[in-house]
């Protein structure tokens, strides 16, 4: 018997992160017994991997140290990708090699990595879709 649907949930809230917009619900093995998981793409990887199992809530480790500037970020791949300041809400807008991507919340962004980003429809904090990099090199 499956215990994972894969979808479209946009209403769903995440039960690790509590961002709005889930790809998967889970009731087996990665989650407490008995229970239901929401999930969105990012968190859903972290079950599969570092909280297997654990109770639901568990945060993402989070961007360390960004400060309010501009940023570039440099990964393995080769791609570079210039990060805004900061808004009130902590959003950043990010562009890439091929323009602007959107208005983002960065998830993870750590030396030796994948820089995971989320972008966010600003109307209504619905994300847009989850962004993951190759590992990062370089932060300037």
């Amino acid at each position: 018997m499956a215990d994972t649907t894969r979808g479209d949930f946009p209403e769903a809230i995440c039960s690790d992160c509590g961002k709005k917009g889930c790809c998967f619900k889970h009731w087996g093995p990665r989650v407490p017994n008995g229970k239901l998981g929401s999930f969105c793409w990012f968190c859903w990887g972290g079950r599969q991997t570092f909280n297997s199992g654990k109770p639901l809530g568990q945060k993402p480790p989070g961007p360390e140290g960004l400060g309010s500037c501009q940023l570039e970020v440099i990964t393995t791949s080769g791609s570079v990708y210039i990060l805004g300041e900061p808004n009130e809400k902590g959003l950043r807008d990010i562009s890439g090699k091929e323009g602007f991507i959107g208005l983002c919340e960065i998830l993870l962004l750590r030396k030796g990595e994948p820089f995971h980003f989320w972008e966010v429809n600003p109307e209504n904090d619905i994300s847009r879709g989850g962004w993951s990099t190759s590992p990062v090199i370089e932060i300037v």
